[in-house]
């Protein structure tokens, strides 16, 4: 059952409304101050949930970017813990409903291209698997009419070793979980990523997943099984890079590298100047000696953020 807005409390903060699952709209409680934050409320007395935590504090710690989603302040009480974090404007989910033939061509482009820079960034720079790359957790920040994309939802990240397959509990979204997760084989945890990008491609260009079937449940065996059938609405030009990318044989699948080479998707190819490089982790303002964690983390005396 959702929580309803009189039971939460975090402070500085009036809470709103409520986003999705455990995600509430909040705005600063200064009466001067027009600042609005997106509050994830943790529950900490199921010790899995608790370790689910933790390890997203961790990732979120070593992966300060300017597409991942920044975060301002994290409250730990003992039965629970509540992540603030800047609100976006919208995210993929939305704008993708209200196209659902497709988007536009340069906002697939630019969303498409800041997606793998991140991944490239999470794989290459710190051995880290999303896991869960779906439009629900792809935000979008506007700053006049370009989107910039700020990934979120770390919970089933995982830190990896290059070329060492792994095993886990099923993880992801339907539909954008790669078939070897579906089937519950070791995996290299980086190319089951770029089989989501891949996924999330051809329902930017086309609304729909790359699996036929009459009905949901039809489609969703034959993508857990990876037999793609590719939209005819999908361009020509993006039509054979999800071809490689959409691979059941993970070592056959395009790396993220072939995919930001691509002529399509290299965008920097067409950029007159560069400011920073795409790859650098941008870090929030405060004491470099100080980790994440130790700059925003607040223990609060009270149980919880849900008063009794």
């Amino acid at each position: 059952m959702a929580l309803s807005l009189p039971q939460l409390v975090v402070p500085g903060y009036d809470i709103l409304s409520h986003i999705d699952g455990r995600v509430w709209k909040a705005k600063e409680d200064e009466e001067d101050e027009e600042e609005y934050a997106a509050i994830k409320i943790l529950d900490h007395s199921d010790k899995r949930e608790k370790a689910r935590f933790d390890a997203e504090l961790d990732i979120w710690e070593q992966c300060q970017h300017k597409h991942i989603i920044p975060v301002i302040q994290i409250y730990e009480f003992s039965l629970n813990a509540a992540i603030i974090m800047e609100l976006a404007s919208t995210d993929l989910s939305a704008i993708i409903n209200s196209h659902p033939k497709g988007v536009t061509h340069s906002f697939a482009r630019t969303v498409f291209y800041q997606l793998c820079i991140t991944i490239k960034f999470l794989a290459q720079q710190h051995n880290i698997a999303h896991l869960n790359l779906s439009p629900q957790h792809v935000l979008l920040q506007y700053r006049g009419q370009t989107p910039t994309t700020r990934l979120t939802s770390f919970g089933s990240a995982i830190k990896f070793q290059p070329d060492v397959k792994i095993r886990t509990t099923l993880v992801g979204s339907d539909f954008y979980r790669a078939p070897e997760i579906e089937n519950k084989k070791a995996f290299d945890p980086h190319l089951a990523d770029v089989w989501s990008l891949g996924v999330l491609l051809h329902v930017l260009f086309t609304g729909t997943w790359p699996f036929f079937g009459f009905d949901y449940n039809e489609a969703h065996q034959n993508a857990k099984q990876g037999k793609v059938q590719l939209s005819p609405q999908l361009p020509d030009v993006q039509r054979g890079l999800v071809e490689k990318i959409l691979q059941v044989h993970p070592p056959s699948r395009l790396s993220i590298d072939e995919i930001l080479n691509d002529p399509w998707v290299n965008l920097e190819a067409n950029m007159p100047t560069r400011s920073k490089s795409e790859g650098c982790a941008e870090k929030p303002p405060g004491k470099k000696s100080k980790s994440l964690r130790k700059r925003l983390m607040k223990k609060l005396s009270s149980s919880s953020v849900l008063p009794h």
